[in-house]
């Protein structure tokens, strides 16, 4: 059996849900919930996106991230413009979503805190980025999961298909 307190997915999970316990009425007091933070987050990091591609910056699967986005249209947050690619759309910030953000700007400066406080900063630079090569390899190790079971499904059905 794995020791839970040695296994990275658990560790960082506990993280981020703590994180979110502690920030998820601050959060409601302004109209957001996480999903809703982390699509106006990232669209104020990287600039308007198409749905796919926001939807694996933001971790949230395309059909439930469309629905949403559906809503925060609906609310002014964000806004869906053509991409100029066929039916492609590209979503970016709505003028609502830009107040929220800035009304939200101290909450996250909060957060921040409590990790420079407690990481020197040299620390909490290499912690960035081993995070962020930890999650390139975990995103590679999904994809070749997802292959994998997409190839048995195949052959599963191939085997039927003869049968």
């Amino acid at each position: 059996m794995t020791n839970l307190d040695e296994f990275l997915p658990y560790l960082m999970r506990r993280i981020s849900t703590r994180i979110a316990e502690g920030i998820a009425q601050d959060l409601a007091d302004i109209g957001l919930n996480h999903e809703r933070w982390r699509v106006l987050a990232v669209l104020a990091e990287f600039g308007p996106q198409t749905l796919n591609k926001l939807a694996r910056l933001v971790s949230i699967n395309v059909s439930t991230l469309s629905r949403l986005i559906d809503r925060m249209n609906e609310e002014g947050l964000t806004l869906r413009e053509p991409s100029g690619e066929g039916r492609a759309v590209r979503i970016s910030i709505g003028p609502n979503g830009e107040a929220k953000l800035q009304q939200i700007t101290p909450l996250i400066e909060d957060i921040k805190l409590v990790a420079s406080e407690t990481l020197a900063p040299e620390e909490l630079k290499r912690l960035q980025g081993d995070l962020r090569r930890l999650y390139s390899a975990y995103d590679r190790f999904a994809a070749a999961r997802i292959a994998k079971h997409v190839a048995r499904r195949e052959h599963a059905l191939h085997d039927t298909d003869e049968a």
